[in-house]
């Protein structure tokens, strides 16, 4: 059986996420505040402003186009 890690996949991330900066817990329902959010999945924190990736990694304001 081939190693099954959810982040290399196409999978739903349905635990919960932490801001990788400020460590506020993310909303499980969110508003997307940009189109690759409303694609792919992701946050914007409400606290510091961090956008980070379905699984709560940080990203780069210009690795979202990638």
């Amino acid at each position: 059986m081939p190693d099954e890690n959810p982040q290399d996949g196409g999978f739903i991330n349905l635990g919960g996420t932490d801001c990788p900066k400020c460590g506020q817990l993310m909303p499980t329902f969110r508003l997307p505040s940009s189109l690759h959010q409303l694609m792919w999945g992701g946050w914007t924190c409400p606290n510091c402003g961090c956008e980070m990736d379905k699984w709560g990694k940080a990203i780069e304001s210009g690795d979202a186009n990638s």
